[in-house]
Order: structure tokens, then sequence, then C-alpha cells
């Protein structure tokens, strides 16, 4: 919201983790968004801002309830699809976990400290990549 309709400086902002366990245990945030590259340096250190006060303090508990919301109706969704199915069977066959009996239960009682918590770890860690990409001017 801040970067699309305050700054105007891209028409979305996609945020996505993940914490995996193979072949080495690690959880990541990767956030990606397009903009004019005269704007890209003041909106990536916007965006770390952002994410660096969210790391402090969480996420708020309007935000928690529309993400809770879009991952339940996603997840239901999904049920029919076969690439949801094998990536559970993967999921059992190579972590011996089960995502898929749990994943209501978690996701309705996972609290916005936990959510914080996480967040602040992976930003102490201090594992930062930033790319940038640009198109090349035609002759």
């Amino acid at each position: 919201e801040e970067i699309r309709e305050k700054e105007g400086g891209t028409y979305s902002v996609s945020v996505k983790g993940a914490v995996l366990r193979i072949p080495k245990q690690l959880a990541h945030i990767q956030i990606s968004f397009t903009t004019n590259p005269e704007r890209r340096e003041h909106l990536t250190k916007l965006i770390l801002d952002l994410y660096s006060n969210f790391a402090k303090k969480g996420p708020d508990s309007e935000m928690i309830e529309k993400v809770r919301q879009y991952m339940l109706k996603r997840h239901n969704e999904l049920l029919v699809e076969n690439r949801y199915w094998m990536d559970m069977l993967t999921s059992y066959y190579w972590e011996n976990e089960d995502k898929h009996t749990k994943y209501e239960k978690i996701v309705k009682e996972t609290s916005a400290k936990e959510i914080q918590r996480l967040a602040k770890k992976i930003l102490d860690a201090g594992n930062l990549i930033q790319v940038s990409m640009t198109g090349v001017n035609e002759l």
C-alpha cells in the first residue's frame, strides 16, 4: 500500500516467503517490484525500511486477518489441483511432514508475535541480496 498508493512507484509489490528443511534448514523472504530505473534506489530503500519496521513491530490485526482469509480461500482452491497434492506427497516423502492435515489450524492459530519473530530473525541474519535488472537500450 505504501509503495503503490502513497509513492505511486509501482503497480504491485510481491512478497513471498518460505521455510525450508532440505537441503538444509533456512528461511527467506523475497520482495520484488517493477519501477522506473530512476525510482529504483528510493523505492528499494523504502521497502527495506518498511520490512525493518515490520520486523520490529509485527503485523497489525487487520493485516493478519486479510492474509488469513486469503490463505484459507486460496488453500480451498488448490485442493482440486494435482500440483497441490504432488507438493503434499513430496513434502511427506522427503520431510516426513504432513502439511495438509493441520494447514487450516496453523493458519488460524499463528500469532502476530510469531510472524514478527520470524521476520526479525530473517532480518537479523544480515543475508541481503539485491538484484536489479534493467532492459538494454536498443541502438
